[in-house]
C-alpha cells in the first residue's frame, strides 16, 4: 500500500485547491446576490458582475486542471 501524500501530484493538488477557492468565493457572491433582490440594485449590479468574473475564473481554472490532468496523467 503506498502513502497518497507521497504520489499525489504537488501541480494538482494546488489547482484543486484553487478550483474549490473559487467556488467558495462564488457561491458566497451568489448568497450576497440572492439577498440584494429588491434592495439595492447597483450593489446588484456589482455582485452580479463579480459572480460572472468569479465563474470565467472558475471555467478557465477547471480547463487548466483538466490540462494538467490530460497532459500529467494524474
Amino acid at each position: 500500500m503506498t502513502d497518497w501524500n507521497l504520489t499525489y501530484c504537488g501541480v494538482r493538488s494546488r489547482l484543486e485547491e484553487h478550483g474549490l477557492l473559487l467556488v467558495s468565493k462564488l457561491f458566497s457572491a451568489c448568497d450576497r446576490l440572492l439577498r440584494l433582490v429588491g434592495k439595492d440594485h447597483q450593489a446588484f449590479l456589482l455582485t452580479r458582475s463579480e459572480c460572472g468574473e468569479l465563474r470565467e475564473q472558475l471555467c478557465s481554472s477547471n480547463a487548466e486542471l483538466q490540462e494538467h490532468r490530460t497532459n500529467h496523467g494524474c
